[in-house]
C-alpha cells in the first residue's frame, strides 16, 4: 500500500481458507487477498451474515471496492470478488453501514455486475462479442 503504512502484528493463530473456526458459532473463513496480502472475510453460516471487512466498501448508496491506492494488490482484490458469497442475509463492512433485509439486494446486484466475465473480442479486434456491451470502467457486461 503505497500511501499508508502500518506496523505488522503477529497473529495469535492462523486460519485457513474454508476453515470453520472452532468455537465461533459457525464462522467460515474465506481468503480474499487484495486489500492486504492475507485479508479474509468471514461468513457466519447459521445466519448467512457476511463480514466483508475491507473487501467491499459501503460508503455511498451502492457497495464498491476501495480505491486502488488503498489496496496492496488491486488485481488480487478484483479476483477475490469471485469468492464472495452472493446468497447472504446480511453484510457487514469495515467502511459503511451494514446491509440487512431487502437492502442486501444492493450487495447482490453489485457483486453480480462486478464479477461478470467479459466476453471475448469480436471479429477484426472490435473488442466486443455478441450480446455484450461496455460498462463504465471498460468492463463488459452480458445482456
Amino acid at each position: 500500500m503505497p500511501l499508508l503504512h502500518w506496523t505488522p502484528v503477529t497473529p495469535d493463530a492462523a486460519v485457513a481458507d474454508g476453515e470453520l473456526i472452532a468455537g465461533s458459532g459457525g464462522l467460515r473463513v474465506n481468503h480474499a487477498p487484495g486489500h492486504t496480502p492475507r485479508h479474509i472475510v468471514l461468513l457466519h453460516e447459521p445466519t448467512r451474515t457476511l463480514l466483508a471487512g475491507d473487501a467491499v466498501f459501503h460508503r455511498r448508496a451502492e457497495p464498491s471496492q476501495g480505491p486502488d491506492a488503498l489496496s496492496f494488490d488491486p488485481a488480487a482484490r478484483d479476483a477475490s470478488l469471485a469468492k464472495l458469497p452472493p446468497d447472504v442475509a446480511a453484510v457487514g463492512f469495515a467502511h459503511g453501514p451494514p446491509l440487512t433485509g431487502t437492502q442486501v439486494e444492493h450487495y447482490q446486484s453489485w457483486l453480480a455486475a462486478a464479477t461478470r466475465i467479459p466476453s471475448p473480442p469480436g471479429p477484426a479486434g472490435e473488442g466486443q462479442g455478441p450480446g455484450s456491451s461496455r460498462t463504465s470502467g471498460g468492463r463488459r457486461a452480458r445482456r
